[in-house]
């Protein structure tokens, strides 16, 4: 049995996708591959109609609480479990997250200190997210951010401009030199 696992498989570029294709449709037997995506609908239709989907759910917090109760256990380290619950609700239910919150707070001695953190990490994520739909929306906060030099103007160009082309709704010409006439 050979199994090939392609994590973030839809980042591969439609070429490869083709190439991937082939390798599917002629696969020895016992080959198995897994693809594993967060962006299935990126994934070529071709490709879909070859596999079986099986669609993950975030993990319950009691769940999250027991895998860094486990590994804190294992590790022979003391996590207040006022931390572990704030790292199991914290997490949104993400496995990978409730490690990097548990990497970020295990050396920290004081229970309120690991507290304030895990608060700060989950207040800077919403503050983020805030900042780039403002940004995609051009709203004028944005303007305002600039006019106070928090940012400048440049910074929120190249910000907008890189978020818009991630939203695949590239910038014309003409978008990039309105933006500079209102900097």
């Amino acid at each position: 049995v050979k199994i090939v696992l392609l994590d973030e498989s839809h980042m591969i570029s439609s070429q490869a996708q083709a190439a991937l294709l082939k390798m599917l449709e002629d696969a020895p037997k016992k080959t198995f591959f897994f693809l594993a995506t967060t962006n299935p609908e990126k994934m070529l239709p071709a490709i879909k109609t070859w596999c079986v989907t099986i669609n993950m759910k975030s993990l319950p917090s009691t769940t999250a609480f027991t895998l860094v109760k486990d590994i804190c256990k294992e590790e022979e380290v003391d996590v207040p479990e006022s931390v572990l619950k704030a790292i199991s609700k914290a997490c949104g239910g993400s496995a990978r997250e409730a490690l990097k919150i548990l990497d970020m707070v295990i050396d920290i001695e004081k229970e309120e200190d690991a507290l304030d953190m895990i608060e700060k990490s989950i207040t800077s994520e919403t503050s983020a997210k805030e900042l780039c739909m403002a940004l995609m929306n051009n709203s004028p906060a944005t303007n305002a951010l600039s006019r106070e030099n928090i940012i400048s103007p440049w910074v929120l160009l190249v910000i907008q401009t890189s978020l818009i082309e991630l939203s695949e709704g590239v910038p014309t010409a003409a978008y990039v030199a309105e933006m500079l006439s209102k900097t």
